[in-house]
């Protein structure tokens, strides 16, 4: 029942939905790797490698959730792909309380705040007065190094080769050396809730939305999610080859 519950559309019924990008779209990216190794003192080699890994964030939606299911009339109560208005007249602003008056400062100063974030976004700035795809946009690009270094003790034994190799791998290196390096970024069920449904109007048809602007324009998406972290981990490993 997941896959039709948290399938988001615009108000078109869930069984109607329309065609939509998929959320396992992998997008660009581009791999790269190299190594050294060097053998001296007849017995020791030792091996750097470094690979590299640069990817198209995951696709996600722009939705805000109707809670209380007063927005579609609908048993589920899910999230819904926004409508991004073309100007100040697409939208009814306001909180818990009520609509704000067009010519309110409370309705100017948080059109403005929303108006600035969709022309800084490229993505919603083409869909004005439009709704929002599913999976329409991205999120950013991902840069990845891991290091892997590895020290050989290697004789012959009876003809043939004996090795007993320490090993040590950094994942995400970047982010080792400088915190805001190797980001990997989230999205909660890859949406983002940019717009917040807080009822209906008077009329019971109208629905009123509000928006706080994310601070330095970064949307409401993690760079941790629990063993998807942009954190970087490191393992020693310990192997005997023969």
């Amino acid at each position: 029942s997941s896959q039709w519950n948290y399938l988001v559309s615009s108000p078109t019924p869930r069984n109607e939905a329309e065609l939509g990008y998929s959320g396992f779209d992998q997008g660009h990216r581009i791999v790269g790797a190299l190594t050294y190794s060097k053998e001296y003192l007849k017995h020791l080699k030792t091996t750097v490698g470094l690979f590299y890994n640069g990817q198209s964030g995951r696709r996600f939606s722009y939705i805000y959730n109707d809670y209380k299911g007063d927005f579609t009339s609908e048993a589920y109560k899910g999230p819904q792909l926004i409508y991004v208005p073309e100007n100040e007249n697409g939208i009814v602003l306001g909180d818990r309380n009520g609509a704000f008056d067009p010519n309110s400062a409370e309705f100017k100063t948080m059109w403005a705040e929303l108006d600035a974030y969709i022309n800084q976004d490229d993505y919603l700035r083409d869909r004005r007065g439009k709704y929002a795809e599913r999976n329409g946009s991205r999120l950013p690009w991902q840069n990845i190094f891991d290091l892997k270094v590895t020290q050989d003790l290697f004789m012959n034994v009876a003809d043939r080769k004996q090795t007993l190799q320490l090993g040590i791998d950094i994942f995400n290196v970047g982010n080792m050396i400088n915190k805001d390096w190797g980001r990997m970024y989230y999205a909660s069920k890859n949406n983002i809730s940019l717009i917040k449904f807080e009822g209906m109007a008077d009329d019971k048809t109208t629905p009123i939305m509000s928006f706080s602007r994310p601070e330095d324009d970064k949307p409401w998406y993690s760079d941790d999610s629990g063993l998807n972290s942009s954190r970087w981990q490191a393992q020693v490993t310990l192997r005997y080859i023969f």
